[in-house]
């Protein structure tokens, strides 16, 4: 299809043999006083081959003018939209949206060379392969990129649990949650139950197969864990305790935290106590 942009005010145009490789269709494509494209004619012209052509032919553009629908030309910017967290080894749909000259844009997901850093991304469907980040972008033939800004968050399945509803409005974490949410030590912190250990209550408030308790984890030992069990239910007031079920919620009132370096998680709760326990990833 051979196509020539006309000025509306023009009734018929010349077309130069030479510019005419073969036999086939031509289509006059019309632009207005700002150089925006507003239309071409319907049906297209059949022309000759340029070797019966021994002179400029003229046609008369006789043929309906149809609307041009969507944008004209290259997109100028490449806007890529989408979630901004997703869990790891999940899928996450994203798109492209170009901008044009003059105020325009429209869907180019379809028409995008896709990249991504910590996955596989397919016209838009992005498959998550690692926790971390993961830059998502896409390319035109004319090499106009866009690309998620900022990065998007790659999160465990046990973050993504232990967030809770919070995880789905974008937050960080609070007492509503299912849990705490320990980012440097990649833990889980949770309330447990009166008369539940923390081998139980990380297995029962987190999915089966998804959890264990940590007995590693070093803020068992010191007032850090104030912090979470602040976070978890919102009790301020916070003392130590030597016992090996520290740190604990004590009568819904006052945490604990553990001032020994002595730690189990199989230790059941005195009377009064709820344990708060730190829950990793299975290997």
């Amino acid at each position: 299809m051979f196509t020539y942009t006309v000025n509306p005010a023009e009734t018929e145009v010349t077309i130069d043999p030479n510019l005419v490789l073969g036999k086939g269709p031509v289509r006059f494509q019309f632009k207005d006083e700002h150089g925006n494209f507003t239309g071409f004619t319907e049906p297209a012209i059949t022309i000759e081959s340029n070797l019966s052509m021994t002179d400029n032919d003229i046609y008369n553009l006789g043929g309906e003018a149809v609307e041009v629908s969507g944008c004209i030309g290259n997109p100028i910017s490449i806007q890529v939209t989408g979630p901004g967290v997703v869990v790891e080894g999940s899928n996450a749909m994203y798109a492209a949206t170009g901008a044009y000259a003059n105020n325009c844009t429209q869907d180019v997901t379809s028409q995008c060379t896709w990249t991504a850093t910590g996955g596989i991304v397919n016209n838009g469907a992005f498959s998550s392969t690692a926790t971390g980040t993961a830059i998502i972008s896409c390319a035109t033939p004319n090499m106009i990129i866009g690309y998620t800004n900022p990065p998007v968050a790659v999160i465990s399945e046990l973050e993504a649990t232990c967030l809770g509803d919070d995880f789905l409005l974008g937050g960080t974490g609070s007492a509503k949650d299912r849990g705490f949410w320990d980012g440097p030590n990649d833990a889980c912190w949770v309330l447990g139950e009166s008369a539940k250990n923390c081998t139980d209550t990380c297995d029962n408030k987190l999915p089966p197969n998804v959890a264990d308790c940590d007995i590693n984890n070093a803020t068992w030992n010191d007032d850090n864990a104030c912090n979470v069990c602040t976070a978890l239910t919102g009790v301020v007031p916070c003392t130590q305790d030597i016992s090996v079920q520290a740190p604990f919620l004590y009568n819904g009132s006052l945490c604990r935290y553990r001032a020994s370096s002595n730690a189990s998680c199989s230790a059941m709760p005195a009377s009064l106590q709820q344990r708060i326990c730190a829950c990793v990833a299975q290997p």
